[in-house]
């Protein structure tokens, strides 16, 4: 099949699943009515008989629980499949040489450098652009670092085999670029965070160890005691008293915590979606295999410790909750069980993070190349010469220009101590043929395929000076 024909059939089932999704968030706003409705009815028809009342009411108040959960899934799906959509949409569009839908890589630019100027690397009309598919900053970081330096003659291989791959599973590659548009993972959040799992420790008494357990105990049991009379009212009033004044005691720690994690829940959502989407994949190249076994760890996955992460902050929240605040801090002081159960999280897994961060960026970029090949499928992976400096280039062109208007040309530099000297008169391509070769030399040197029905050359790195 070919990619406009996949794209094409592509948006048309996603805008079918789009219908029938709407129609089943209709279906369940009628079934929350209906079930309320039924609630007042039975409270109508049956009061006072709680015996038959009570099984009723707790019967339909799980239904409509169960309801909202559903209601909210479907809302997620309805939304991921709007980010599909939107996804084919625009490979059709880039499938006609329009890629305004694409970050172009601006913010990677440098002043100095190689190549990057002569080559267009970055920009409005650049091979960043024609390429990327990241969504993630990481990703585009990446994507970029592999299109400025070039890669060691070991990875190259390893690289082709992989997007060989990944071309082969478009939709899968689809649905983790739709995780990632639905909330971007950007660097503020991972510096955030590996700025405070690196930080020291700001709970560190010792004795917080036990009393964390034996401070709500008293609590609760002095509670208890003072509801059922045993005890009198002054004594619950002190406790409660001395539970408030530890809790506002440690507030200061818990605000620097907090502030610090807070506004990244969002983005760890994501990440542990995207996470969990490749650890339930199955890779047969070794690189995909290595990147997925980082993520597999002792006893979770990681996304599954991601999900704790999220958890943790969750309940941390509910200090700006005060209905709840104030009694689950007396009771349990919950802000300092949160914060311990943090600065556990950050033990366990302060040296693992960075690889969390750093492997969804490689997929990422090698996805974007995957993409670009299921795109073209024309085009080829080149082979390592390793001998001398060797290039030879069959039926190359420039890949930033359409495939009808493009003059494809040819280069052979074979022997030991050779040159190639390219002349002809003003406006006669020799401009555009010297970035073809550049280009497809930055694209084999990445790991990615060429605009080139045949490509071979050793590992080199490129130097330009052009403009």
């Amino acid at each position: 099949m070919t990619a406009p024909t996949f794209y094409e059939r592509r948006v048309s089932s996603l805008e079918r699943q789009h219908k029938k999704l709407v129609q089943k968030r209709m279906a369940y706003s009628w079934l929350r009515f209906a079930c309320i409705a039924a609630i007042i009815g039975v409270f109508y028809f049956l009061m006072p008989d709680w015996i038959v009342l009570g099984p009723f009411t707790f019967a339909l108040l799980i239904v409509f629980r169960m309801l909202i959960y559903r209601d909210i899934a479907n809302k997620a799906a309805i939304a991921h499949n709007a980010e599909l959509i939107k996804i084919n949409q625009a490979e059709i569009k880039a499938l006609n040489h329009q890629y305004d839908s694409f970050n172009d890589g601006s913010q990677h630019s440098m002043h100095e450098h190689f190549y990057a100027n002569d080559m267009d690397i970055f920009g409005p009309a650049s091979l960043f652009r024609f390429v990327n598919r990241t969504v993630s900053e990481m990703g585009s970081a990446q994507l970029a670092n592999w299109l400025l330096h070039p890669a060691d003659k070991d990875e190259i291989p390893e690289r082709q085999e992989a997007i060989r791959e990944l071309s082969t599973k478009i939709e899968w590659l689809q649905n983790l670029q739709a995780f990632g548009k639905e909330s971007s993972v950007n660097m503020l959040t991972y510096n955030r965070l590996q700025h405070w799992l690196y930080e020291p420790a700001s709970l560190t008494w010792k004795a917080l160890k036990w009393l964390r357990w034996a401070l709500p105990a008293i609590s609760i049991s002095v509670s208890l005691a003072a509801i059922f009379d045993y005890l009198p009212l002054n004594v619950f009033y002190t406790v409660m008293l001395a539970m408030a004044a530890i809790a506002f005691r440690l507030e200061k720690n818990v605000q620097l915590i907090h502030t610090r994690l807070g506004k990244m829940v969002d983005e760890l959502k994501t990440l542990s979606r995207s996470i969990a989407w490749i650890e339930k994949e199955k890779f047969k190249s070794p690189l995909l295999q290595q990147l997925q076994r980082e993520y597999n760890q002792r006893y979770n996955t990681a996304s599954q410790n991601i999900q704790l992460l999220e958890k943790i902050l969750d309940r941390l929240d509910l200090r700006f909750n005060i209905v709840l605040a104030v009694p689950l801090n007396l009771l349990f002081l919950w802000n300092l069980q949160q914060c311990l159960e943090l600065e556990k999280w950050k033990k366990n897994h302060d040296a693992d993070v960075n690889h969390w961060f750093n492997n969804l960026g490689i997929f990422e970029a090698l996805g974007s190349f995957a993409v670009l090949y299921f795109n073209n499928p024309g085009w080829t992976f080149p082979a390592l010469q390793q001998d001398h400096f060797y290039i030879e280039g069959v039926n190359m062109g420039h890949p930033l220009i359409k495939s009808d208007k493009r003059v494809n040309n040819f280069i052979s530099i074979n022997d030991k101590a050779s040159i190639m000297l390219v002349t002809g008169s003003n406006m006669a391509g020799k401009s555009t043929y010297l970035r073809s070769v550049g280009i497809n030399v930055i694209l084999a040197m990445a790991g990615s395929p060429v605009c080139a029905d045949k490509f071979i050359l050793s590992p080199v790195q490129l130097l330009s000076s052009m403009q």
